[in-house]
């Protein structure tokens, strides 16, 4: 069945076209497939492939299906970064400009983001399970926060 989104208002979700869909039942959003909140998650790409390879690796395997967009901020000027960036499935790309800052970079990032929580990282950070869940309840038992710092790695 297909719908569409007339209003969302927190976690409620109004949509058309639905008929046979109850209260508590889950909807799948867009070619996605996203289910409810979800995350932008912003990772800026250095030189390294197989430092990103990993990172990459360790946010999809310990990420559900639907918690997150990836959007991928080229650090550097290097072609074979950027030929690997763009063959890589369901993600995001905001290309490197040298005329833009690092801030200028984060800002086209957030403009691309459309989840209601942007996550800013670097592709030499590594994350365990339930590492989004874990930012997400931090910001939220702190809703004036405006960044989580975790200090180690065995943190996450």
């Amino acid at each position: 069945m297909q719908g569409r989104i007339v209003k969302v208002s927190g976690p409620l979700i109004v949509a058309e076209g639905m008929a046979d869909v109850k209260m508590y039942d889950v909807a799948y959003v867009g070619e996605k497939k996203m289910i409810g909140e979800y995350i932008s998650v912003i990772l800026f790409a250095g030189d390294d492939i197989p430092c990103l390879e990993q990172c990459l690796c360790h946010i999809l395997d310990s990420t559900g299906p639907g918690q997150c967009e990836l959007i991928i901020v080229e650090k550097t000027n290097n072609l074979a970064m950027h030929e690997y960036l763009c063959q890589l499935p369901n993600i995001r790309l905001v290309d490197y400009d040298v005329n833009r800052t690092a801030g200028m970079q984060c800002a086209l990032a957030a403009q691309a983001a459309t989840g209601k929580k942007i996550l800013f990282m670097q592709d030499i950070v590594w994350v365990k399970e339930n590492w989004l869940s874990y930012i997400c309840d931090m910001l939220e038992e702190h809703p004036s926060a405006g960044v989580v710092q975790v200090l180690e790695q065995s943190e996450i």
